[in-house]
């Protein structure tokens, strides 16, 4: 099959993928539009049968590293990879183009599995960090921490880091002080290998530098009746840190104790504050998925209060006997990523 390829592409690198793999099929049909489109575009980096070369990988599902499904292709084809030197295709090849040459290469099919297995680089000391856009230039801010679940800033120099454990520790001019903050809220943290609760999240006011209010969110525990085991539940909290002791504490949000169970799974308890004063902060479905469709239920939610725990009139469920008045929307798994979008305020949560 012959093919042509431009020289300016002589000296380009082109990393899309991850190893090279061994045995990749050629294009089956010659003249189909995708393979000279493929021959005439791709292969002199990526090898004739989509085998890999010196100056690109193969091609395979097996070994993709930068996804590996047909709307991945199009972005990589359409806007290139600038970090590892491969061309940004638009202008050269058409929208219709483009879409066809992703519709020949092959694709992984459905939802990539944790058991997948990539090629992902990664260095303690930090470096250069190569996500699908972009190159970023990671540094280790603090280390000496366990399992760090959340960090906010005081102010330039100085920042607080939640561990899971239950401790919260200071950070300043990049030193961790040995001794976390006191008093802080006693947190339910299982042995388990399963466990995901203890100290979560944490979120300062948006006047706190006026009024010293800092939230915590953490997995809060009921002791066992007759010996059994403890039931927990997400609980959301505000106080102060004075002398680096937490200070004024504030029950901002504590659920009926019929809520709790004995799963260590799916807190959520991710939090976010508007310039309005309102809190949203998320409960995961504490392993009870069914429950989340219900909103007389506080978990599966995304709950909205006021700063000070008060319920705010313009909630959804506001007025209604057959909802939880909290309640700002419901059918979550376990949100663990929430904030909101400059400009518009629109609420966005990432959950697993």
């Amino acid at each position: 099959m012959a093919f042509r390829w431009a020289s300016r592409f002589r000296d380009v690198r082109v990393i899309v993928f991850a190893a090279a793999v061994v045995g990749a099929a050629a294009p089956a049909v010659a003249d189909d539009a995708g393979a000279e489109l493929y021959a005439r575009n791709c292969a002199a980096c990526h090898g004739r049968a989509l085998q890999g070369s010196g100056l690109g990988p193969a091609l395979s599902t097996a070994t993709y590293r930068y996804g590996g499904q047909r709307e991945d292709f199009v972005r990589i084809i359409r806007a290139g990879i600038p970090s590892q030197r491969m061309p940004a295709f638009e202008g050269i090849l058409s929208a219709s183009e483009i879409a066809t040459l992703a519709d020949f290469l092959p694709a992984r099919q459905g939802a990539e599995s944790e058991d997948t297995p990539r090629d992902f680089s990664r260095r303690k000391d930090g470096g250069t960090v190569h996500t699908l856009d972009y190159v970023m230039n990671a540094e280790v801010f603090v280390d000496g921490l366990q399992t760090p679940w959340a960090l906010v800033f005081l102010d330039a120099h100085t920042a607080l880091v939640t561990e899971r454990p239950g401790r919260l520790r200071l950070v300043e001019q990049g030193v961790l002080r040995e001794a976390p903050v006191a008093g802080t809220p006693e947190v339910f943290s299982h042995t388990h290998e399963w466990n995901q609760g203890g100290l979560l999240d944490v979120a300062l006011d948006p006047a706190y530098p006026e009024n010293g209010w800092i939230y915590l969110s953490y997995s809060h525990g009921l002791p066992a009746a007759g010996g059994g085991q403890t039931r927990a539940m997400t609980k959301v909290v505000r106080g102060r840190i004075r002398d680096h002791r937490w200070v004024d504490q504030e029950v901002l949000y504590e659920a009926d104790p019929s809520a709790y169970n004995e799963n260590f799974w799916h807190y959520g308890g991710r939090m976010a504050l508007d310039a309005e004063g309102r809190l949203y902060f998320s409960v995961g479905d504490r392993g009870a998925a069914e429950q989340a469709r219900e909103p007389t239920r506080p978990n599966g939610k995304i709950h909205r209060i006021m700063a000070d725990g008060t319920v705010p009139q313009d909630n959804p469920f506001q007025g209604r006997a057959d909802a939880l008045a909290s309640v700002y929307s419901y059918g979550h798994r376990n949100p663990q990523g929430l904030t909101l979008e400059p400009g518009t305020g629109r609420l966005w949560a990432t959950e697993h």
